[in-house]
C-alpha cells in the first residue's frame, strides 16, 4: 500500500489529569477520549468513570460501587464511539452500553449477559459488539471453545468466529478441554501458566486478534471466514516461554517470583486497525527506571510489517497499559501513571501517526 518510510510517528506532548479532594484514580481500566477530546477514565477501585477536558481538568463522575442501578462492582472500559461507551462488570458478568449527552449525562441504552470478558469493540455499522473473552462455552456439550463473538443489540444472534487454539498460532492443534481438567496442575499446557489477557479491533469485514503472549496477530474475514496470519517479532521483542521455574511459582501462586518471570519477557497490550494501518503495542520491562516501556508496530491492513518505534517519553507501571486509538485523527493516546507519596499521578501522552502520500 505504501513504502515503510513513508509512514512515521510523531510526539505531540501529554497532559496531566488534575487529582483532587474526591476526584482520584484510583485503580485506571481503560480509558478513551471524545470526540470533544475529554478523557474518560475508567476508575476499576471507585466503580465509576472519570471525565476530564482536553487540559486534564475534572469535569464529572459517573457511577459508584454496589449492584442498584447504574452502580457497578468492578467496571472495565473497552470502547467509545459517537457518544457510546462500552465497558463490563466482571463480577456481575454483564457488558453495557451508555449514551453520554452534551451536559455528561449518562443513560444506559443496551445490556447483556457476558462472561469474563476481555476486550470488546462496539460495531455501530452493523449495530453488533466484538468481544474478546477467556475460553468458556455457551453450551456445555460442545467440545470447541471460542474467544471472539459478535451479539446483536437484540441479542437474537450470536456468531462464533475464532476457535480457542487459533490464539496460540497458526500450527496449534485443536485442546481438549475435557481432558485438561482430569490431569495433574503440574503437566498444565504452556498457554494456562502465561497471562490471559487477548486483544481485538475491526474494519469493515475483517476482524483482528492478538494474545498478549503471543505476537502472531489474525485475521478473521468475516465473509470468507478465513484466517490469515501475520506479526514480526523484532530484536526488540522477547518472546515469551514458560520455564519449569516459571510454572512452578504459578502452581505455588508465589505472585513475587511470577512477576520477576513476567518482567523478562515482552506482553502485547493493543491492537488497533483503520482504513489503512494496523497498530500493535509491546510492553518491556526497563530495569533501570522499574517502569515498563512500550514499542508501537505499524502494519498496513494485509499484514505487512511497516516500521517499529519506542513510545518516546511514554512509561507504565503496569505491564498491560491503558490505550486508545482515534481511528479518525490517526492519534494515539496512552495513560501513564506514577506515584508521589499515596496519590497517583496520571499523564495522558499523545502521539500522531502521519502518511507521506
Amino acid at each position: 500500500m505504501f513504502p515503510q518510510q513513508d509512514v512515521s510517528l510523531s510526539y505531540e506532548g501529554k497532559t496531566e489529569l488534575i487529582q483532587q479532594k474526591d476526584f482520584y484514580i484510583g485503580f485506571p481500566r481503560g480509558f478513551v477520549v471524545s470526540e470533544g477530546k475529554q478523557y474518560i477514565v475508567c476508575d476499576s477501585r471507585a466503580a465509576d468513570f472519570k471525565i476530564y477536558d482536553s487540559s486534564g481538568v475534572p469535569l464529572a463522575k459517573f457511577g459508584r460501587k454496589g449492584y442498584g442501578p447504574d452502580e457497578f462492582i468492578s467496571p472495565w472500559l473497552h470502547d467509545y464511539s459517537n457518544n457510546m461507551l462500552l465497558f463490563s462488570d466482571t463480577s456481575t458478568e454483564k457488558l453495557y452500553i451508555y449514551e453520554i449527552s452534551e451536559n455528561l449525562s449518562f443513560k444506559k441504552v443496551y445490556q447483556l449477559f457476558a462472561t469474563s470478558v476481555l476486550d470488546a469493540k462496539l460495531m455501530a455499522e452493523s449495530k453488533q459488539v466484538l468481544i474478546c473473552r477467556f475460553p468458556i462455552p455457551d453450551d456445555p456439550k460442545k467440545k470447541t471453545y471460542f474467544i471472539v463473538l459478535t451479539k446483536t443489540f437484540d441479542e437474537k444472534n450470536t456468531d462464533y468466529l475464532l476457535p480457542f487454539e487459533i490464539q496460540l498460532g497458526k500450527n496449534a492443534k485443536p485442546v481438549d478441554f475435557d481432558k485438561l481438567k482430569k490431569i495433574n496442575p503440574s503437566n498444565f499446557p504452556d498457554f494456562i501458566i502465561l497471562p490471559p489477557w487477548k486483544f481485538c479491533d475491526y474494519y469493515n469485514d475483517d476482524i483482528y486478534f492478538v494474545w498478549t503472549a503471543n505476537l502472531e496477530p489474525v485475521r478473521i474475514n468475516l465473509i470468507t471466514k478465513q484466517f490469515t496470519f501475520f506479526g514480526e517479532k523484532t530484536k526488540n521483542y522477547i518472546k515469551p516461554y514458560v520455564s519449569s521455574d516459571f510454572k512452578q511459582s504459578y502452581l505455588e501462586m508465589n505472585s513475587k517470583k511470577y512477576r520477576s518471570f513476567i518482567s523478562q519477557m515482552s506482553w502485547v497490550s493493543k491492537i488497533f486497525v483503520d482504513s489503512e494501518l494496523l497498530g500493535i503495542i509491546f510492553s518491556n520491562y526497563d530495569k533501570l527506571s522499574s517502569r515498563w516501556k512500550a514499542f508501537l508496530q505499524i502494519y498496513d491492513r494485509t499484514g505487512r510489517f511497516l516500521r517499529e518505534e519506542p513510545l518516546q517519553n511514554f512509561s507504565n507501571s503496569y505491564d498491560q497499559g491503558n490505550f486508545f486509538y482515534d481511528k479518525k485523527s490517526k492519534t494515539l493516546y496512552c495513560l501513564s501513571d506514577s506515584s508521589s507519596g499515596d496519590i497517583g499521578n496520571y499523564y495522558v501522552f499523545k502521539y500522531k501517526i502521519i502518511l507521506k502520500k
